[in-house]
């Protein structure tokens, strides 16, 4: 009889042993084995394999109850920071009802509390110690040790199952052969000693392949996904070894796979559902519920975000005041009292949620074991796997321990008659002190590598890298399925919620408004919609259907879906970015709905003080108030590099613009300044004023559609007396008037570098416009006392007198 007929034939028997006892039924590993070694089934061990269920459930559990310790944790924040409010609160009004004169706090002094707030608010947001990348001598080299270690351990348990698992296979067939060595192969992460080791050894290097695949994409991009984090590790001659031995201790596993590759084609269809829900129910929507993504509704002021209530401005302000007036609070403090779900959330999170999908490639290998009598002819093997795939809660946990044996003769007896937590206490102690003397040699090694000047780049990485670029595809392939089929949940949710709500409600709300009696409170529909709305749009993200809708919309339409869809940018998202970009020389951030949150992680981020790359930095069009312009304007007081800063429309003050103005005063390299549209009156621009008198490298200075008055323009007149540097100024729409114009034309008399004034819609008369014409011409002639300057050109041919 061949190999064939007996492999066969071990086949049928297997089947008919499990038709006749389902008390005996094999599980699939055993099953697996037994078919592609030609061996019986009572000749083979897995009891010290992981089974599928137990191997995928388990990573769906270490998420999920990580993800839970996060929600408590931002529970527990929620409440802390409500009873300090109300603590404040409090002693607000107990201060208010005593005799004792308090005295104001000027407005400075409180704008400098709110920036301490903020400022502290965005370092509780921001982990820097977790994102920062350490200096090599340190923590760095213990915690690279430790992936290296892992991988090393992972090895040695490959190379002993392969010495004591391995069965003899002299006289059998190649095709046994082959398949009997890629079998176990293919099961050996399930193996519970490479198992504990392996995904240790691995998620570092997926980790820095995330990063490297998504760093340099745009801001938008952040958003709702993963963040790819900072740079995981640094780059060095360890870190190098580190992610070659990984990689390619990959690529063997993959090339062992190879074998099974043609079933999990044939068996695609049933497979990748199979694979799908179980993750899904156990793994996603459970991070979803707890992440409170489930919530649409936004009945209270509570469950509204900050990021929803920016969705709300600039366009919509009447929407906005809709909305407080529903609240019963002012329009300013909307946004103050919203919920800041930022600062709530974990993104390491998502990205242990992306490690633990790459295990998937594995699952998928192993599952299609079940078919693997198909290449003996045999395929009704469908009803064992649904059976084995079968989730069974019922189990009591048992854990047994068993005494230590080494062999250290050479340096003492190993006590193993002593008791087993002494035994343990004496295991770690030797463990800690050879783990030490390692990092020892290693740091030494390190030292040696710096003075020969031996550098790695990322670059040298990219092979390693390439080499698990099959499982993280497959990984982020399923997340992106999880995020559509979480979408449409959503939208099933919030249908069956408007039919069972909102219509009834409605109905009731009309015959409520007719009588003039409402049962609890006077709601307003418009906003108890708006709501649903905002909360519909911050239940979906853009990692799921986004991705198919943003390719058919059209752009007017796409970029309103990029606006309205997520939760929106967190400020930590913004950190990252800058992080990952810090190199560039021009960061372009206009039209993201910044806040002053995301301002001081920016500048945080770029370390703004010192940074010696970024040259242009544009923030056109966000939310940015005095807190972050004061932020900026501390950092421009060192920074050395940058030349043109962008912060036309957004909501800066005096407070702002005095900060900025003196940084002016020292820095030297800002030539470019863009601060139109904002809500500077004649104190910030007194500010400014005073530093243009001092500073050399300021050449554009754009002031339009502020409120700086006469007195503002008085002290920039005054300045330009002196300046010698400033060739365009735009002061449209200032309400500027006779007065101040008067002061800027004066100055024009001793002034010879300035070339372009614009005073368009300003309260400018008849009379002092002829002046300033007059003055145009005397400066492009130089006569009348007044420095030449060629091709002057004053703007004020329109009032608003």
């Amino acid at each position: 009889m061949n190999q064939s007929t007996n492999t066969s034939a071990t086949v049928q028997s297997m089947n008919q042993s499990t038709n006749a006892s389902a008390t005996q039924t094999l599980d699939l590993l055993t099953k697996s084995l037994a078919i592609a070694c030609d061996m019986a089934p009572a000749d083979i061990d897995t009891s010290e394999h992981l089974q599928v269920r137990e191997f995928l459930l388990t990573a769906c559990a270490v998420v999920v109850v990580l993800t839970a310790f996060n929600t408590l944790k931002s529970m527990v924040k929620r409440v802390r920071n409500h009873l300090k409010r109300k603590a404040k609160s409090n002693d607000r009004s107990r201060k208010k009802n005593q005799s004792t004169k308090v005295t104001p706090k000027s407005k400075e002094a409180e704008n400098d509390n709110g920036t301490d707030t903020h400022v502290e608010t965005t370092n509780n947001t921001i982990d820097t110690h977790a994102e920062t990348i350490k200096d090599g001598k340190g923590g760095e080299i213990y915690e690279m040790m430790i992936h290296f270690l892992q991988a090393l351990l992972t090895i040695y348990s490959v190379i002993n199952y392969w010495y004591h698992y391995m069965p003899n296979l002299d006289g059998k067939d190649a095709r046994t052969q082959i398949l009997c060595r890629a079998t176990h192969m293919s099961i050996m992460p399930l193996f519970k000693p490479v198992s504990i080791s392996m995904w240790p050894a691995l998620m570092p290097l997926i980790q820095l392949l995330h990063w490297t695949l998504h760093k340099d994409k745009a801001l938008l991009n952040y958003q709702d996904f993963v963040l790819p984090g900072t740079q995981p590790f640094q780059f060095n001659w360890l870190s190098w070894m580190y992610v070659y031995l990984v990689g390619i201790c990959w690529c063997v596993y993959m090339v062992a796979t190879v074998v099974y590759w043609p079933l999990i084609l044939i068996s695609s269809w049933i497979l990748i559902p199979l694979v799908y829900s179980i993750p899904f129910v156990c793994l996603h929507l459970p991070v979803q519920v707890l992440n409170g993504r489930w919530a649409c509704c936004r009945c209270r002021l509570g469950c509204w975000k900050k990021s929803g209530v920016r969705k709300l401005s600039d366009n919509w302000t009447d929407e906005k005041r809709k909305l407080a007036e529903h609240f019963g609070i002012p329009e300013e403090e909307l946004e103050k009292r919203a919920r800041d779900a930022s600062a709530e959330s974990d993104s390491s999170v998502g990205m242990l949620t992306l490690k633990a999908l790459t295990v998937l490639y594995l699952v998928l290998t192993v599952t299609s074991m079940y078919f693997l009598p198909v290449y003996y002819g045999q395929i009704g093997v469908y009803n064992d796997m649904v059976n084995a795939f079968q989730m069974e809660f019922g189990f009591v946990p048992v854990f047994e321990f068993v005494t230590i044996h080494f062999d250290f003769q050479f340096l003492f007896r190993w006590p193993d008659t002593l008791r087993l937590d002494f035994q343990i206490v004496l295991f770690f102690s030797i463990s800690l002190i050879i783990f030490e003397r390692l990092v020892a040699v290693v740091m030494v090694i390190d030292e040696y590598m710096q003075e020969q000047q031996w550098t790695v780049e990322q670059k040298h990485y990219q092979p390693a890298i390439w080499m698990v670029r099959v499982p993280y595809w497959l990984g982020e392939s399923y997340y992106k399925l999880f995020e559509m089929g979480w979408e449409i949940l959503v939208m099933v949710y919030a249908l069956v919620a408007c039919l069972l709500y909102y219509l009834p409600y409605r109905g009731l709300y009309k015959c409520f408004q007719s009588e003039k009696k409402y049962p609890f409170r006077k709601v307003d529909l418009w906003a108890v919609k708006k709501g649903l709305e905002f909360g519909f749009y911050d239940a979906v993200g853009k990692s799921g259907w986004y991705i198919i809708l943003k390719k058919v919309f059209k752009k007017d339409r796409k970029k309103k879906l990029k606006t309205l869809i997520g939760s929106g940018l967190s400020a930590k998202a913004c950190y990252t970015y800058i992080k990952n970009c810090e190199e560039k020389k021009n960061i372009d951030l206009s039209g993201h709905n910044l806040t002053d949150a995301h301002i001081i992680a920016i500048v945080k981020a770029l370390a703004l003080e010192t940074n010696a790359t970024l040259s242009y930095l544009d923030l056109y069009d966000n939310s940015i108030g005095d807190v972050g312009a004061t932020a900026i304007g501390k950092a421009l007081e060192t920074n050395a590099t940058l030349s043109n800063l962008n912060l036309y429309d957004n909501s800066i003050g005096d407070v702002g613009a005095t900060a900025i103005g003196k940084a002016l005063e020292t820095n030297a390299t800002l030539s470019n300044l863009n601060l139109s549209d904002n809500k500077i009156g004649h104190v910030g621009a007194t500010a400014i004023g005073k530093a243009l008198e001092t500073n050399a490298t300021l050449s554009n200075l754009d002031l339009q559609y502020n409120n700086i008055g006469d007195e503002g323009a008085t002290a920039i007149g005054k300045a330009l007396e002196t300046n010698a540097t400033l060739s365009n100024l735009d002061l449209e729409s200032n309400k500027i008037g006779d007065e101040g114009a008067t002061a800027i034309g004066k100055a024009l008399e001793t002034n010879a570098t300035l070339s372009n004034l614009n005073l368009f819609i300003n309260n400018i008369g008849k009379e002092t416009d002829q002046t300033l014409k007059n003055i145009q011409k005397y400066k492009r002639e130089g006569t009348n006392g007044y420095k030449q300057v060629e091709g002057m050109n004053i703007i004020i041919n329109k009032n608003i007198i």
